[in-house]
């Protein structure tokens, strides 16, 4: 990419936009900005995007560091060359290059539907000090704000394609001697207001929560958060978050209000920069009772009621399941659909814990029986994919529509004596060679100039078959397998019935993670020839 061309194209539209559009402002800026670190390890340093009283669809930074002390850890090894981490501040990152020769690093964010505003992560670089830096850091190329200015870091606004950039703040670290620790830790989530299982709470009260990470520091980008069936990003409107990689704040202000009437169920999912991932969910209003039983909702009023210009009622909604008593068997539930006007089966969804049951999107899942007035639907939960709050629940969110629009949502909560799901995910990595197995879109392509240019890199995988069974020799279903990359990443593969995961694998020797919840998880190294020789792996119960 030519960056003086993309930049000239858009300097020529400069001169016909008035003056008084240069009031905005936007910054670039490295967290942490000070730090003293362990000389040698892996650390990460967090470039936040910051855009005032405007948006932007397109940026792009160029910063400097001393090859003489730092050393940049390549995010991306399947692609030639070294990169930085992309971030989720634009939908789409191109032009990603470090020149290790001039301690340069280049990166370009755009996106083509949507527009940035507030404060986000652009990038995240990750490094290690060599072996006799006492200090170091990254500084921005910026020669001053000014809207014409396209040779060093920009941020274009996304209305006049002006350079809003006004600001930086560089970054400098002390390196001290200490150990390196693997980091194979999951990080720390802490529901800090409201306190889990705190009852009665404001409709509109934030939620905030602590993520924190002594090692390799939180990955923004992969944060989830599900309030009620509400999926919510670290780039959602609601969502503001501050601190470092290593401890982050994260204030959520739900678009629905927490309902006065119903229990309400929050589940958080987030990774560190080694990929470990932990997933965390608690409850709020679980005293509420109506009726007092296993299975709480039948009795309760609708979270939503029917407009007033349509015909008829709400659908009804019966909930029937068994008492669940471990999380080692596939779990069965029964929904009874009940409208005079007919059910939607196309509106019908369950939320639980991150995921969403559809007949459209998991349709493998759920199955029906009956009438389009009268719809039994059955669904089958796998035993990993189960969440049990602080409380002991399972919490389910269910929503359906009739063929007149009138809509139904349900918070369903099942009591168990079950142990509160975490779920942390074990990532141990044993590589021979950098492996060369993801599908990268590289597409260089400005929005604000619309030009798009791309290309995808696809490396030949290969089938993978593995046995899992427990120490008597019995089957161990829904168990889940991830074969994992050496910056971390994992590749998922998949469970079946008999005890066998299979998918594919890419033609080196990777380190394979089997885990079932309720077992403890087990790795083993597993290359190509697997498929000629496929390994029997025996899990163990916790």
């Amino acid at each position: 990419m030519n960056r003086k061309l993309f930049f000239l194209i858009a300097f020529v539209a400069f001169f016909f936009v008035p003056e008084k559009v240069f009031a905005a402002s936007a910054e670039f800026s490295i967290s942490p900005a000070s730090a003293t670190l362990i000389r040698g390890c892996t650390q990460q340093a967090r470039v936040m995007i910051q855009v005032d009283a405007a948006t932007t669809n397109a940026a792009d930074i160029i910063i400097n560091y001393d090859t003489s002390k730092i050393e940049i850890i390549d995010a991306m090894p399947s692609i030639p060359g070294i990169q930085i981490l992309s971030g989720d501040a634009f939908e789409s990152y191109a032009g990603n290059i470090v020149n290790t020769s001039t301690g340069e690093i280049k990166l370009v964010g755009y996106s083509s539907s949507g527009t940035t505003t507030g404060s986000a992560t652009f990038a995240t670089i990750l490094f290690k000090s060599l072996p006799l830096a006492t200090n170091g850091g990254f500084t921005f190329l910026f020669t001053g704000a000014n809207p014409y200015n396209s040779l060093d870091s920009n941020i274009a606004d996304a209305t006049t394609s002006f350079d809003l950039l006004s600001g930086v703040s560089n970054s400098n670290y002390s390196f001290v001697n200490g150990s390196c620790a693997s980091d194979t830790t999951a990080p720390t989530i802490t529901y800090v207001s409201p306190k889990p299982l705190t009852n009665n709470i404001l409709p509109n009260a934030p939620l905030v929560i602590k993520l924190e990470d002594a090692g390799s520091g939180i990955l923004l980008p992969t944060l989830k958060i599900v309030v009620n069936g509400i999926l919510y990003t670290s780039t959602s409107p609601e969502v503001s978050i501050s601190g470092t990689p290593n401890s982050s704040t994260v204030t959520l202000l739900p678009a629905t209000p927490f309902p006065t009437n119903a229990v309400s169920v929050v589940t958080v999912m987030v990774q560190d920069a080694a990929g470990n991932q932990k997933t965390l969910s608690t409850s709020y209003n679980s005293a509420y009772t109506c009726p007092s039983t296993i299975i709480t909702n039948n009795n309760c009023p609708p979270t939503t009621t029917p407009s007033t210009d349509k015909e008829g009622t709400s659908p009804k909604i019966t909930v029937q399941a068994d008492t669940l008593i471990n999380l080692k068997n596939p779990w069965k539930i029964k929904i009874v659909l009940e409208d005079s006007d007919g059910i939607s089966l196309d509106s019908f969804s369950v939320t639980h814990g991150l995921n969403i049951y559809s007949f459209a999107g998991t349709p493998n899942q759920l199955t029906q029986t009956g009438t389009k007035t009268n719809y039994n639907v059955f669904l089958t939960l796998n035993p990993e994919d189960i969440i049990v709050t602080a409380d002991g629940s399972i919490v389910l969110v269910i929503r359906v529509t009739d063929l007149k629009g009138n809509s139904r949502i349900e918070t369903v909560t099942i009591r168990t004596n079950l142990p509160q799901s975490v779920k942390p995910i074990a990532t141990t990595v044993a590589v021979k060679n950098d492996l060369l197995s993801e599908i990268y879109t590289y597409a260089i392509t400005p929005a604000i100039i619309g030009f798009f240019v791309g290309y995808l890199i696809l490396l030949t995988m290969q089938p993978v078959i593995a046995h899992v069974q427990t120490p008597t020799g019995k089957p161990v279903r829904f168990a889940r397998g991830y074969y994992v990359f050496k910056n971390g990443k994992s590749q998922k593969l998949f469970g079946s019935y008999n005890g066998t995961i299979h998918g594919r694998i890419p033609r080196e020797t990777v380190m394979l993670i089997i885990q079932k919840y309720g077992y403890k998880p087990q790795s083993l190294p597993i290359s190509p020839s697997i498929k000629h020789n496929p390994p029997k792996i025996s899990l163990s119960e916790i």
